[in-house]
C-alpha cells in the first residue's frame, strides 16, 4: 500500500471515529450516565362549587442530582382556569412537599411592597400521586373551598452532567456541562416523537435546558408548548427558541392540527388577525409590523376557548429583548374563527 493510500485510510478512520464518537453523545436522552425521575404531573381538577382548573405540579428532584454550579431544572408550579384561559397562568410557590402532603401559595404584593399570600392550596396526594384532595383558600376574601384533582399526564425528567475539555480561553474552566430536560409522557406516537425530538436538541458546550409542557388540554384538542435553551463558553447570553404542537382529539386518537384548523387563512382573515396582533404589539416591541401572520405555517400560537395567543421569540420583532406574547380575543376575529377548544 502506498504512503498516499495509508494516509488516506488514516484520515478516513480518524474522521469516522470522530463523527461516530460525537454522534453517540448527540442525543443526551440516551446518555448511559443520565439520571431520570418523575418530574411532576399535569392535573385537571375542580372546586366544590364546580369550577374547573388545570395545574402543573412539580415533584421533588432526586438527591442524586447534587452540583454546586446550577440547580437541576424543575417544572414551574402554576394553575389556570381553562374555560376563560387567555394564556396567562397563576404562578405558585411550593411551601411544602413532605411525603405526599403539598402546600402551594400564589403570592401578591401589598401596598408596602411585601409579598403576601393571595391563595393557598393544601392537599394530600395519593401514594401513586394520581389524585389529590384538599382545601383552597383565597386569603384576601377569606374564602375557602374543597378541591380534588387527577393527573392526566406525567412529566419525566432527565439530567446529565459531564466534565468538559477546556481551552485556554475558557471563561468557566471548572464548570461542567449540564443537560437538563422535563417533558410530558402523552402515550401517543406522534406527540411523544415530536417531544423527544425537541428535548434531544443540544448544540452548546456549557448547558442545554429544554422543556415541553401541556399548554392546554380539552376533550377535543391538546396543545403542547416547548422550548430549547442553551449556553456556550464565551457567549454574551444564552439563546433559545420555542414551538407549539397542536392535536385534534377524535375518540382516543390524536392528529396534528395547524392554524387553518382554528381560523380561516383567507387573505382577508390573515389581514384581520394580523391587524389585531400588530395593534397589540405596538407598545411592546421595536418592530410590531413584523407580527403579521401572512406566513401562517410558521406562526407560534395557542388556541383557547376565548381567543388565540400568539408568541414571538427574541429577534423576531427586533432585538434580543423583543420577544412578546399577545392575546387576540375571539370577539375581535369572530368572522374568521373556524374552531376554538371548548371545555366542559
Amino acid at each position: 500500500m502506498t504512503n498516499l493510500k495509508i494516509i488516506t485510510v488514516l484520515i478516513f478512520s480518524f474522521f469516522y471515529t470522530f463523527l461516530f464518537a460525537n454522534e453517540q453523545y448527540t442525543n443526551y436522552l440516551m446518555d448511559p450516565n443520565k439520571i431520570e425521575w418523575d418530574a411532576g404531573g399535569f392535573y385537571e381538577g375542580s372546586f366544590e362549587d364546580g369550577t374547573p382548573f388545570q395545574m402543573d405540579l412539580p415533584y421533588p428532584t432526586p438527591e442524586s442530582i447534587n452540583r454546586k454550579e446550577s440547580q437541576p431544572h424543575t417544572l414551574s408550579p402554576s394553575y389556570w382556569y381553562p374555560k376563560k384561559f387567555s394564556g396567562k397562568t397563576i404562578q405558585l410557590r411550593i411551601r411544602s412537599f413532605s411525603q405526599n402532603f403539598v402546600e402551594l401559595a400564589a403570592e401578591t404584593e401589598d401596598k408596602n411592597g411585601n409579598f403576601v399570600d393571595a391563595e393557598v392550596f393544601k392537599g394530600t396526594l395519593s401514594p401513586d400521586r394520581i389524585t389529590m384532595y384538599g382545601v383552597w383558600k383565597q386569603t384576601n376574601k377569606n374564602r375557602q373551598l374543597k378541591f380534588s384533582m387527577k393527573r392526566v399526564y406525567p412529566y419525566h425528567g432527565v439530567d446529565v452532567t459531564h466534565s468538559r475539555n477546556t481551552t485556554i480561553d475558557d471563561d468557566n474552566p471548572s464548570r461542567p456541562f449540564v443537560f437538563s430536560v422535563i417533558f410530558p409522557i402523552i402515550g401517543n406516537q406522534h406527540a411523544d416523537s415530536w417531544i423527544r425530538d425537541l428535548m434531544s436538541t443540544c448544540e452548546h458546550d456549557l448547558e442545554c435546558t429544554n422543556q415541553v409542557t401541556i399548554a392546554f388540554h380539552a376533550n377535543t384538542s391538546l396543545s403542547l408548548h416547548g422550548w430549547a435553551w442553551g449556553y456556550s463558553n464565551r457567549m454574551a447570553h444564552g439563546n433559545g427558541s420555542s414551538a407549539y404542537k397542536h392535536f385534534k382529539i377524535i375518540d382516543t386518537s390524536l392528529s396534528p392540527a395547524e392554524l387553518n384548523h382554528f381560523i380561516s387563512v383567507s387573505p382577508n382573515c390573515l389581514h384581520t388577525v394580523s391587524k389585531n396582533i400588530v395593534s397589540l404589539l405596538e407598545e411592546k416591541v421595536d418592530r410590531p409590523e413584523n407580527g403579521t401572520i401572512e406566513n401562517w405555517k410558521h406562526i407560534k400560537f395557542l388556541p383557547t376557548p376565548v381567543g388565540i395567543q400568539f408568541d414571538f421569540d427574541p429577534y423576531e420583532l427586533g432585538g434580543y429583548l423583543s420577544s412578546a406574547t399577545v392575546f387576540v380575543k375571539k370577539k375581535d376575529i369572530e368572522q374568521c374563527v373556524k374552531y376554538l377548544p371548548t371545555y366542559h
